[in-house]
């Protein structure tokens, strides 16, 4: 009896619109899961407390110039020391931020920013993911 492989890999949160390395990780491991089958597993490292790591860096569609956007926290202490899971977004953050996006990204991206509610940092990055479809059929866990 041999079970199915598992396909793992992990990753805190980089940005509420992933880094293209997250996203490479995800394509090779559906490549690999296409070609040997089994499970895939994204181990979800939220625990960490960087603030750097959040940062998300998009290029303006018209001049092409980064810009990085970053979460907005309700205090320095939990900026510079809490987890990710813990981290709360300050109340104002999403809707400044909604309105500097579609200089950024596609409308399609701006709605799915919209309908993200997710109060903490991890939570948040989360459900963009989920909502890009980027963990379609992929089991995650948080660690």
């Amino acid at each position: 009896m041999s079970a199915a492989p598992v396909i793992c890999f992990g990753q805190q949160p980089c940005g509420f619109f992933p880094r293209r390395f997250l996203f490479a990780k995800i394509q090779t491991a559906r490549r690999l899961q296409s070609e040997i089958g089994g499970e895939i597993v994204f181990f979800y490292h939220d625990s960490d407390h960087d603030p750097r790591e959040t940062r998300t860096t998009l290029r303006h569609r018209k001049t092409g110039e980064p810009f990085q956007f970053n979460f907005a926290f309700d205090n320095q202490v939990q900026r510079k020391f809490s987890p990710l899971y813990l981290k709360r977004v300050r109340a104002d953050w999403r809707a400044k931020t909604e309105l500097q996006l579609p200089a950024y990204v596609d409308r399609h991206w701006v709605e799915a920013f919209q309908q993200a509610s997710a109060p903490t940092v991890g939570e948040f990055c989360l459900e963009m993911y989920r909502r890009m479809g980027l963990l379609e059929g992929i089991r995650v866990a948080r660690s």
